[in-house]
């Protein structure tokens, strides 16, 4: 039996007598693999990449210059992306990664004033270019840091 005529209670073959209906979870050969990003449920990647680090509705409306509404609805359906939203998301992924995934520490980075910015990084982000610039800050400061732990390793081994 396909899921949705389970799900639907049907048969696939006609009856004279009504079926009852029943609501038997589907098999997993018969489940349909539920889009997900970064853990999320969401219908938008931004949405669920920006509820990864931390960021209100109001910030998500900000950063892509619209409203809170537009971010709601971004959240149920499935739009596509501009380039604003795909810079986002690489900024998004370099991020984590540099925070270890860590919630806390990645809401405190972002909300807190940086001299190499000129402001939080929020509100770098709602700045034409902000996104290329932190994303390019954070290649740097990893590479730096992979540098002086390849250089630490060497003068271990010497």
């Amino acid at each position: 039996m396909s899921i949705l005529t389970r799900i639907l209670g049907g048969s696939k073959t006609a009856s004279t007598q009504p079926e009852t209906p029943t609501l038997e979870p589907p098999t997993p050969e018969e489940t349909v693999p539920e889009l997900t990003f970064l853990g999320f449920r969401e219908a938008s990647p931004v949405c669920a990449a920006a509820d990864a680090i931390g960021l209100s509705n109001k910030e998500i409306a900000k950063i892509f210059k619209i409203s809170c509404q537009d971010v709601e609805r971004m959240r149920v359906r499935d739009d596509k992306l501009d380039d604003k939203a795909e810079a986002f998301l690489k900024f998004v992924t370099i991020f984590r990664t540099f925070m270890n995934d860590d919630p806390s520490l990645m809401r405190q980075w972002l909300r807190t004033e940086n001299m190499n910015f000129g402001g939080t990084p929020i509100e770098v982000m709602t700045r034409r270019g902000g996104l290329t610039l932190l994303r390019r800050y954070l290649d740097l400061v990893v590479d730096r840091r992979d540098q002086a732990h390849i250089a630490h390793v060497r003068d271990e081994q010497q």
